[in-house]
């Protein structure tokens, strides 16, 4: 691993105490960078982040197995206009 300035430089993979991955993409000072995953409560999220904040459309998939493309808000609540799409592939 390389580190510079206690951040890690590069892609980095996170995994919780279960060996599940948390976190995949990259952080700096300034938070989340680029094409990250990061798993959240009740949802894992893909997206691109510029300094921490989401920019542009997610995927957000739920245990279930259903999946919402689309934009979310600050909050990363659907914003209603993306696809969501069931785990028996029904839109």
């Amino acid at each position: 691993d390389r580190w510079l300035n206690g951040f890690p430089q590069g892609e980095i993979t996170e995994e919780d105490q279960f060996g599940r991955v948390v976190f995949r993409g990259t952080k700096d000072a300034k938070g989340f960078q680029g094409k990250c995953f990061v798993a959240q409560t009740g949802f894992n999220l893909e997206a691109t982040y510029k300094d921490n904040v989401v920019q542009g459309p997610v995927t957000k998939f739920y245990p279930d197995g259903s999946r919402y493309d689309g934009a979310v808000d600050a909050n990363l609540v659907e914003e209603g206009l993306g696809a969501l799409t069931f785990s028996d592939g029904r839109k």
